[in-house]
């Protein structure tokens, strides 16, 4: 999910169940990529150690952006919480939308 405002572009991506840890986030030049890689073992073992039932699972998922000249790559922040990594993307302050009142003579 990816929002537009005056100020900044902000991208939630919803993720439960992961660890800030299996995220991945960088910027190279004006691509920046989001991506993240988590592996699960379930392993169930008997008593003499034959094993019955051993599963691995292994989620991952990757996705690139290209940033325009408005996005200010110095200040992208990026934080996980309640399973949403949220990516804060802001404007430079040329870029940014100027709301006032003119006063009319």
């Amino acid at each position: 999910n990816i929002r537009h405002t005056d100020t900044s572009y902000e991208l939630d991506l919803v993720a439960p169940g992961l660890k800030k840890e299996d995220f991945k986030v960088s910027l190279n030049r004006d691509t920046l990529t989001i991506g993240f890689e988590h592996k699960e073992e379930n392993k169930q073992q008997s008593d003499n150690d034959n094993w019955l039932l051993n599963e691995y699972k292994l989620q991952s998922f990757t996705r690139s952006f290209r940033l325009d000249d408005t996005v200010d790559a110095s200040k992208i922040t990026a934080s996980y919480a309640d399973g949403i990594l949220h990516v804060s993307l802001p404007k430079k302050e040329g870029a940014q939308a100027i709301t006032r009142t003119i006063d009319i003579q």
